[in-house]
């Protein structure tokens, strides 16, 4: 679709790897990656819905957190998968605004947990006497509504302003999926003020989260350090950069495609598409393994539940 004027989108095009000359292996990987991503976080929730010596904040969070990565990983990779092996390039205008919502949506709610979990673990480790008091059942389940109460009027208003453009030129995004660079990039509008008003929208939501799990953690390394068991110091200091290394690489992507202004970013190269793809794709993936598998109390529950198994079947 070409021209000066004004144009009427009934659809977009999707152009994802589309240099690519192995995109049935590209394709295999992602399905594999989904698979896994899909029994890693159905094991979590089935886990700590069975066991109720688990039904603890720090577990509900993490239920939560599976929840997110699950229809995250829904939205993009089914999507990603049908363009590669299918070649099934188009999406109607709707269809592309309803996965920019829930993107963005999970996004937002991720953004939100992220931060509650680090705070769970400061006070369990900072201040352990009051951790019961503080962090209870009912004050996660009161934060999650809460924070889906925020997400959808933050992400509804931003996705509102997002389908009042008009485009120009060109209905084909850059990218595997409905990106709100994308539709910066192909927008009617040479005004620096909307690029400058969503970069300051994601740099409010993004910085202060990203402030606050970063400062939560190094208070837990630093009392981690201070304990006499080197085993336990060790584990502690561990699990700690690991968690952060999966924070970092969600929060890349989200500093490169909200808070980075749009017009200052190399659009549509290989590179920002890989970055895109790899940040929304592999921690839904890595995260049952890293908040959840390595974890002591979840190797014990899977022990329990196959020694009840076997006992009732005796």
């Amino acid at each position: 679709i070409s021209g000066n004027s004004n144009i009427s989108v009934s659809e977009f095009i999707l152009t994802c790897l589309k240099e690519s000359e192995q995109k049935d292996f590209i394709g295999a990987i992602f399905t594999l990656i989904y698979l896994v991503t899909l029994f890693g976080n159905l094991m979590v929730m089935l886990l700590i819905m069975i066991d109720q010596q688990l039904q603890r904040p720090m577990y509900l969070c993490i239920v939560v957190l599976s929840v997110i990565d699950l229809t995250c990983s829904t939205t993009i990779v089914l999507k990603i998968l049908a363009i590669l092996l299918f070649n099934n390039v188009v999406i109607p205008h709707n269809a592309c605004f309803v996965q920019l919502f829930i993107l963005q949506y999970m996004e937002t709610l991720e953004i939100f947990l992220l931060s509650l979990m680090a705070f769970d673990r400061f006070v369990a480790i900072n201040n352990p006497l009051r951790y019961s008091t503080v962090m209870t059942n009912k004050t996660i389940l009161a934060s999650v509504v809460a924070l889906n109460v925020l997400g959808i009027v933050f992400v509804g208003i931003f996705t509102v302003f997002v389908a009042s453009f008009s485009f120009c030129s060109t209905n084909i995004l850059p990218y595997c999926f409905c990106d709100l660079t994308a539709m910066l990039s192909i927008a009617c509008f040479e005004d620096a003020r909307y690029f400058i008003l969503t970069s300051s929208l994601g740099a409010f939501l993004i910085v202060p989260t990203f402030v606050i799990i970063v400062f939560s953690y190094m208070k837990i390394i630093t009392a981690a350090l201070k304990t006499p068991n080197r085993d336990g110091k060790r584990k502690a200091v561990s699990t700690c950069f690991t968690h952060l290394s999966i924070v970092g690489l969600f929060y890349t992507s989200l500093f490169f495609y909200y808070v980075i202004p749009a017009s200052a970013k190399p659009l549509g190269s290989t590179f920002s598409g890989t970055i895109m793809m790899v940040s929304v794709v592999l921690p839904p993936m890595l995260n049952p393994l890293i908040y959840t598998f390595r974890n002591k109390e979840i190797k014990q529950s899977i022990v329990r539940i196959i020694v009840r198994k076997k006992a009732a079947t005796l």
